[in-house]
């Protein structure tokens, strides 16, 4: 097979996108140690750490709207080159900010030339796979599978080299994965479809929309916890490394739950374990709101990343699925990363004016609305599947 005529269900390519989107998503995935290092490097407040997760993460999500109008129509590979060069660029510039607005300048352009154009081509090519709810479990292991790592080894190449050494890290990182790119799909199985096919139904879109609408206000919740959750365990108190670790292992759990998500498929259904996933993210949040032990801390932690990424490839494929022309996929990336701004910025906000404790209050709230949207968008979804396959 030459490799123009590579699609998104051969072994090397699947194996090449995942590379790509965990070195994306990466920011978000360790987002704990990177925001404390940060801080401890520009003696950054609540609020700024707030900020500057936000705007990367926000820049990402605008890069993908723009993917409405791209991502069938430009050649995925040369997009991925620019974005992955970009992507290093950031990082690089990065150890050379000397204050709070250049690093969050950098990180804006990081965010919107680099993962954003990478995470944008990978959702679309996951997306395209013949089973998405399987090949959105692999990515998933994937990411949190870097992210893993980078949890594991961010803090000890702080403690020696200082967070000029986490950004040298993150840049080599992205630069290695160029050696994959002859192994991505040039571009989408469903571009003609798209083009050749009349629009989708009313009915179709706003089925898609309310699944967008459940995932951003689930991801709210998620990253306002995520963001903070180093700093509550700097409370507990835990040492840096010790919460590393800890976040560490709780992204392995959750590459073990994802990948038992692709190993099992929907042999026991896809529309229960989102549900469940939210109902007991509802439960953790609020959890996190009392005053915490070294193990409650822990077992919290380890709990939260792995029913999170259980429910999330079964939630991601029926979003992909209800996406009958191959476009507003795109948006999972702005939905994601639509949540995981205002997440960091709400919780940052919330811990400047009540303390950590509040976090859990507002993560948990948002998790609620999330369970309630879902529920509409799953209902849809499973008519709107079984209308099809009739």
């Amino acid at each position: 097979m030459s490799n123009s005529h590579i699609t998104i269900d051969a072994p090397r390519s699947l194996f090449a996108t995942v590379a790509f989107s965990a070195v994306a998503i990466i920011i978000f995935n360790a987002l704990p140690v990177i925001l404390g290092v940060a801080s401890d490097t520009l003696g950054l407040t609540a609020e700024q750490m707030g900020l500057l997760a936000s705007v990367e993460l926000g820049a990402i999500g605008l890069t993908s709207i723009s993917g409405l109008y791209w991502i069938r129509r430009v050649p995925w590979r040369p997009a991925v080159l620019f974005g992955t060069l970009a992507l290093a660029a950031g990082n690089i510039l990065s150890i050379f900010a000397t204050d709070p607005s250049a690093l969050i300048a950098v990180r804006l352009f990081t965010g919107l030339l680099g993962e954003g154009v990478i995470f944008t081509v990978a959702i679309a090519a996951i997306g395209d796979a013949r089973n998405p709810d399987r090949a959105f479990a692999l990515s998933i292991v994937g990411q949190v599978g870097l992210g893993m790592l980078a949890l594991w080894c961010f803090p000890h190449i702080a403690v020696a080299l200082g967070f000029a050494g986490v950004m040298g890290a993150m840049g080599f990182m992205a630069l290695a994965c160029l050696v994959f790119l002859p192994w991505l799909p040039a571009g989408g199985v469903k571009a003609v479809q798209a083009d050749d096919s009349p629009d989708q139904g009313a009915g179709s879109v706003l089925t898609t929309i309310i699944g967008l609408s459940a995932m951003v206000c689930w991801f709210v919740g998620l990253s306002g916890i995520w963001a903070f959750v180093e700093r509550i365990g700097i409370e507990v108190p835990l040492a840096q490394t010790s919460i590393g670790m800890l976040l560490s292992l709780g992204l392995g759990l959750g590459a073990v739950a994802s990948l038992l998500v692709a190993l099992v498929g929907d042999r026991y259904g896809r529309y229960w374990p989102p549900l469940a996933t939210l109902a007991l993210h509802v439960l953790i949040c609020f959890l996190f709101a009392g005053k915490l032990t070294a193990v409650a801390y822990g077992a919290m932690v380890l709990a939260f990343t792995f029913i999170w990424n259980i429910g999330l490839p079964y939630l991601l494929g029926l979003i992909a699925d209800s996406d009958s022309g191959g476009r507003l996929v795109v948006l999972i990336v702005s939905a994601q990363a639509f949540g995981n701004t205002l997440g960091p910025l709400i919780a940052g906000q919330v811990v400047e004016l009540e303390g950590l404790v509040s976090v859990g209050i507002s993560s948990g709230l948002f998790c609620v609305l999330a369970l309630i949207i879902f529920t509409v968008f799953i209902q849809r979804a499973r008519n709107s599947l079984e209308q099809r396959a009739v």
